[in-house]
């Protein structure tokens, strides 16, 4: 029946993208410089927070004017925390979307948690954009409903699950499933830090499989699912 619309607008002879947030904005000159952050003093500014969620799921339709750019942003942290932060200080884990063409019906979209550390969250923050915030085009429209933080903790979730073991030298990556019970057909993705999907491949009831991925090295997310469960860890290829 209901959902949040975010506009672009034309303000002062600029553009603010439509936002939406549960922290505090922080708006300055130029654009690119603002963010919105936590204050955690302020309950009207802050969000308590302390679990760990696999990942992030929403609905959306984007109605973006030339190619301007919508996104959705997620962060678990401790402290004060703000979006954007290329330091990512007090950041513990992050969530992404980019819409980046257009999305006329609903569409569902679910991209995971990339943890930086494992300390406990204390407070979430969301930041919604309706355009790019450094270069926002006027009127570009983003409708956004139903966002749920999904939780897997069964069949192989877990990241101390003894049956699921990812090993990973240079750009390749050996995964063994040596649990028995496990019939079930299994299809590996990886997704960088902003949560983008970068490899996907369906290794069927293998139980061992190697994998050369031809990715640059850096921190990535490898993710084992299958129709009742997902197993998720933070890998680094060099």
């Amino acid at each position: 029946m209901y959902s949040v619309k975010l506009v672009n607008t034309p303000i002062a002879g600029l553009v603010a993208p439509g936002t939406l947030t549960n922290g505090r904005v922080h708006a300055t000159l130029p654009p690119s410089d603002a963010y919105v952050y936590t204050i955690d003093s302020l309950p009207e500014f802050s969000t308590s927070f302390n679990d760990k969620p696999d990942s992030l799921q929403l609905w959306a339709k984007f109605f973006p004017d030339s190619s301007d750019i919508a996104h959705v942003i997620v962060v678990l942290h401790t402290d004060t925390a703000k979006i954007a932060d290329s330091l990512q200080t007090n950041w513990v884990a992050v969530a992404n979307i980019d819409f980046t063409t257009e999305t006329p019906g609903w569409t569902k979209f679910t991209v995971p948690f990339v943890y930086l550390s494992n300390d406990v969250p204390e407070y979430i923050l969301f930041a919604v954009y309706a355009g790019d915030a450094a270069d926002a085009v006027v009127g570009s429209t983003l409708y956004i409903d139903d966002i749920s933080l999904i939780y897997n903790n069964t069949g192989i979730a877990g990241q101390e699950d003894k049956n699921v073991k990812i090993v990973v030298t240079g750009n390749k990556i050996r995964i063994n499933l040596s649990d028995k019970k496990n019939i079930e057909r299994n299809v590996i993705k990886i997704y960088d830090i902003s949560g983008k999907q970068v490899y996907k491949r369906d290794i069927g009831m293998t139980k061992n499989c190697k994998i050369d991925t031809g990715l640059r090295p850096g921190v990535y997310i490898c993710k084992i699912t299958n129709s009742s469960a997902g197993f998720t860890q933070k890998i680094l290829i060099q």
